[in-house]
């Protein structure tokens, strides 16, 4: 795992994408943040980095970074190389995961600057700022392990960053979306059907075992009926809560406020390593096709 670690990490900075990945998001909290503390006499650095034009930023960065991470290997054959390597497909998808990490830890060192330049013009709230800091790489793990799924899915990158971007934004939006579904339970429970076939579409798209895919899919639609026959008014308002609980944005703000919330620190773990193990189904299936 330490050989693809250093690997992949030399790649990205003996290419120009890991610099233009700094370049792009040091400049951008730059510009916001003279614009915000400095021009708006707001010395709040947390709010900076919780802007929505930063986060946007935030998303395409990400998405440029991880890109390539496992489509340049299909593209250009190499992956048949890592597959004959005395090593699991986690260890490989782990090395080159916590090469990118490496790169947002550095984005994120840099970041830690800001506030005590701040502290020059102005009393500073540090406690918050490092907070915010810290939420804010662990934020960016999570985004940068569905940019790594996204990348093992096809073997173009323009492709594997429209899908990252899809789901980064679809996660932006959680809360936006949620106000357009009815809080009615029987919409709820749609709602749940659906995912549940869209779950057995996704096992079934990296295990291509039919019988699997259809046994989760059905075995779901089964338990969120019944759930709903015997408790209906348990799926008023669900949707809602899910959707507003499930997103890494929502749960990034809370950690803006200036508290260490344990568990947002948990909640993008678990989406880390969510997305890797589908990261490393997708390699698992590619390299027993």
């Amino acid at each position: 795992m330490l050989a693809v670690y250093k690997r992949e990490l030399r790649a990205c900075f003996t290419s120009p994408i890991a610099w233009l990945f700094l370049a792009f998001l040091t400049v951008m909290l730059g510009i916001l943040t003279r614009v915000n503390c400095f021009v708006g006499g707001r010395p709040e650095f947390e709010q900076v980095l919780a802007s929505m034009l930063f986060l946007i930023v935030t998303i395409l960065a990400i998405c440029l970074l991880t890109m390539r991470a496992v489509s340049e290997e299909r593209r250009q054959k190499t992956d048949q190389l890592l597959y004959s390597l005395p090593l699991r497909t986690g260890k490989i998808v782990a090395g080159k995961y916590l090469a990118m990490l490496t790169v947002l830890a550095i984005a994120c060192a840099i970041f830690s600057v800001y506030p005590l330049i701040l502290g020059q013009y102005g009393t500073v709230n540090y406690a918050g700022s490092y907070t915010g800091i810290f939420g804010y790489f662990c934020l960016g793990a999570a985004l940068m392990a569905m940019g790594i799924f996204a990348s093992s899915l096809t073997e173009n990158q323009v492709v594997a960053a429209i899908i990252a971007m899809a789901l980064m934004f679809v996660s932006f939006l959680m809360s936006s979306l949620a106000s357009y579904i009815p809080a009615t339970g029987f919409a709820s429970l749609c709602v749940l059907w659906a995912a549940a076939i869209g779950l057995g579409l996704v096992i079934w798209a990296l295990t291509r075992s039919s019988k699997f895919a259809l046994l989760v899919g059905a075995l779901l639609v089964v338990l969120v009926g019944a759930l709903y026959f015997f408790n209906a008014t348990l799926f008023e308002g669900l949707i809602q809560t899910i959707l507003t609980r499930c997103s890494v944005f929502d749960r990034f703000y809370l950690m803006i406020m200036g508290t260490l919330d344990w568990t947002t620190v948990f909640f993008d773990l678990s989406i880390t390593v969510l997305f890797l193990f589908f990261t490393v189904q997708s390699m698992e299936k590619r390299r027993w096709s």
